[in-house]
């Protein structure tokens, strides 16, 4: 783990307790490469606990690469005890192979009776995402530079190259960034991602290179405030790296609970406290369309 040099600094105290906390709600997803003949990560994932159910939340290149593996076959690899969860329910995401960066999430209700691992109490405590843990909003607070500042978390590729044995803990890479604003205004881009930097030229440990993001995506981007009694709290789904911008971009929270909120109806989510609205137009083609309220210049 580093941090890239920005104004925001976590106490000494807070540190490793903000670096743990994010690191264990996230999770390798593992296929298996048929060109080098070995497991690979392919990209991350965190589970969200709304009251009982559990929602596997990545990107949807991620849950698209099974496609590319052996057997069409991703799993989940449960650093804890070393299992391997094979991703076997719904996949719900675009299934193209370029989907727009301001919908490329996917879902998977995950039904934990059937995982042994998953039901033990230190899982459930420690290991779930709950909601309040969750970032609502579509507009999100300006806050000062040295306020607060942006967590990416997630399994680089590069750091986890070969999974010689799953009881051998991957690696998680995290990285404390500034955000960066969007470029655009009032498009779908700019209103429903964020994005933070990712630049090997500003981390605080001089000669120290940020590895590739590869295998990151899916992972949580984080706020991290000293304003917030729910710091870190989860705001989005990192889902590409922008080079020439030299930024990680990422969907945000909200949209990925109205996507949960449409395709899972009785779940626990009020539909007033989600500002974007998903609703099908037509039941027979499944095409999907939203609404996000107008956006102030």
């Amino acid at each position: 783990m580093e941090g890239q040099v920005c104004n925001y600094n976590p106490s000494d105290d807070g540190e490793d307790t903000i670096f743990s906390f994010v690191s264990r709600h996230h999770f390798p997803i593992v296929g298996f490469n048929n060109d080098s003949g070995k497991e690979q990560v392919v990209g991350t994932c965190t589970l969200l606990k709304i009251d009982e159910r559990i929602f596997l939340i990545t990107a949807a290149h991620v849950m698209n690469e099974r496609h590319n593996v052996r057997d069409n076959e991703l799993w989940l690899w449960n650093y804890s005890d070393g299992s391997k969860i094979t991703i076997t329910e719904d996949i719900i995401c675009n299934p193209n192979l370029d989907v727009p960066h301001f919908s490329d999430v996917a879902v998977v209700e995950i039904d934990i009776k059937t995982y042994p691992s998953f039901n033990k109490k230190e899982f459930h405590d420690f290991c779930f995402l709950n909601l309040n843990r969750v970032l609502k909003e579509l507009d999100y607070p300006i806050l000062e530079d040295d306020t607060f500042a942006y967590l990416i978390a997630g399994y680089s590729s590069s750091q986890n190259k070969i999974i010689k044995s799953r009881y051998k803990k991957p690696k998680v890479f995290q990285h404390l960034t500034h955000p960066l604003p969007n470029i655009e205004n009032n498009s779908p881009l700019s209103i429903l991602t964020l994005r933070g930097m990712w630049d090997s030229e500003n981390v605080s440990e001089p000669g120290k290179i940020l590895p590739k993001p590869q295998g990151m995506s899916g992972g949580g981007m984080w706020i991290v405030s000293t304003k917030s009694e729910y710091s870190p709290i989860f705001a989005g789904v990192s889902v590409a790296y922008l080079r020439e911008e030299k930024a990680v971009l990422a969907v945000k929270a909200t949209y990925i609970l109205s996507m949960i909120k449409c395709f899972f109806p009785d779940v626990s989510l009020l539909e007033d406290d989600l500002p974007i609205k998903f609703f099908m137009e037509s039941e027979i083609d499944g095409s999907l369309l939203f609404l996000i309220p107008e956006q102030d210049d």
